[in-house]
């Protein structure tokens, strides 16, 4: 599998437990300094996302749209980890 293919696991939670796991192609969103996008090898990264949507791509290349009123985005090790506040997250 080429660098391009690496899929990367994104695991969505909150204060009641993992709401969302899968592996993803690629994710993209937005913080206070702009967009921003993860890829496989992507370097350690922690961000704040405030009513700002992420958007990924699956294994089987299916995009996804999640919502958030107020979440945090760890990247570590090559996992990325979405903790949001109660009832913030929506799928689209």
């Amino acid at each position: 599998m080429s660098k391009e293919e690496e899929l990367i696991p994104l695991t969505i939670a909150g204060p009641d437990g993992v709401r969302w796991e899968r592996m993803v192609k690629w994710l993209s969103s937005e913080n206070s300094e702009g967009p921003f996008d993860i890829l496989a090898d992507h370097a350690n990264f922690m961000t704040l996302l405030e009513n700002v949507p992420v958007n990924f791509a699956d294994e089987e290349g299916e995009t996804h749209i999640f919502n958030f009123e107020r979440a945090v985005l760890w990247l570590k090790d090559g996992g990325v980890k979405i903790y949001v506040h109660s009832g913030s997250a929506q799928n689209q």
